[in-house]
């Protein structure tokens, strides 16, 4: 897969069947993959591998054939490309560029049915959390149907309201793992969520893998997110989740010295490897009956993860999980992370 793409990057001739052979290696290579790292860096991640598609289409004038390529897609496999095609500037010059759009607003667009105000998921309890009991959150300690719904990423320009939107019909709080940039980009969004009552963790400035970043450099990106929410929102819950669940011993021991919580999860639902709503769906409920209780982790990134929630807290309901919503003390001053 490698040579071929690195062929392929080196610009020569790429033809139509090239095309499909890398778009097709390119799903094959995310359904082997059981690491987001792993997968955001693989040179044929859908957002790298339509960029250079469309740069080389372009440079051999050959977007028509690019085109047919993309449209020669079942719904199901364009859907692998949602991102990479959505946001790609060099693409939205392609005169398929709107009808690829269209078909993957058609694949995501589900029968989502309101619940009538009996049947709503919320309202969530509230836990507490307390430094002195510990500042490693993976279950939460909760009971069993216990939920904490947590949400990493974020916030997304378009995706993260409509999130918001299902919670608000749901009367539902949850956690979310925000990182610093985009929180810079989209800050009103980070504003309305918590004026709605979520509760806004720290998720990295840009979300790198920091066991490869010098301790201070990887401080710095926590100090600098919770700088801004402080900015954003006037006080801050210190709560931290590590891109990837990755971290070193020196990283924690910084967390530790300011009493900072560290989040991981217990529930993982995997929805950005899985962007077939139907099969994310009754993956993420398989993992939810399999643990019983705890921490759930989402991104509101992800498209298929907007599509499937209003389902996927009905059947919450339906099956008596009960929604909880994870709180520490405030703290109007940023602490200094070194």
């Amino acid at each position: 897969m490698k040579s071929l793409l690195f062929t392929f990057t080196l610009g020569i001739s790429v033809c139509s069947w090239a095309n499909q052979d890398l778009l097709h290696l390119s799903i094959h290579a995310k359904s082997q993959h059981s690491s987001y790292s792993a997968w955001e860096q693989d040179q044929l991640n859908p957002t790298q591998l339509i960029t250079e598609l469309a740069r080389a289409s372009i440079r051999k004038k050959t977007k028509d054939h690019l085109c047919k390529d993309l449209l020669s897609l079942s719904s199901a496999e364009l859907a692998h490309f949602a991102d990479g095609i959505e946001s790609n500037l060099l693409l939205q010059t392609f005169a398929c560029y709107e009808q690829l759009n269209q078909r993957i607003d058609a694949y995501y667009t589900r029968k989502n049915i309101p619940l009538s105000n009996g049947d709503r998921f919320g309202p969530a309890t509230t836990k507490t959390l307390e430094a002195a009991e510990g500042l490693r959150v993976v279950d939460a300690d909760l009971s069993s149907g216990e939920i904490a719904l947590t949400f990493d990423d974020g916030p997304h320009g378009t995706r993260t309201p409509k999130l918001l939107e299902i919670l608000k019909n749901e009367n539902l709080k949850v956690n979310f793992f925000t990182v610093g940039q985009n929180a810079q980009r989209h800050h009103q969004i980070i504003k309305d969520a918590a004026k709605a009552g979520h509760i806004i963790g720290n998720h990295s400035w840009d979300h790198p893998d920091m066991r490869r970043l010098d301790t201070k450099d990887a401080l710095a990106q926590i100090h600098r997110t919770f700088d801004l929410l402080h900015r954003l929102l006037g006080s801050i819950h210190l709560f931290f989740r590590f891109p990837y669940g990755a971290h070193t011993s020196s990283l924690r021991n910084g967390l530790d010295r300011t009493k900072t919580f560290e989040f991981f999860w217990n529930i993982d639902t995997w929805d950005w490897k899985y962007p077939d709503p139907d099969f994310l769906l009754d993956y993420a409920l398989k993992q939810v009956d399999q643990a019983g209780k705890g921490v759930v982790l989402f991104h509101d990134i992800q498209r298929q993860t907007i599509a499937i929630m209003p389902e996927f807290l009905r059947e919450l309901k339906r099956r008596g999980y009960k929604p909880v919503l994870l709180v520490s003390e405030t703290h109007d001053q940023v602490p200094l992370f070194q």
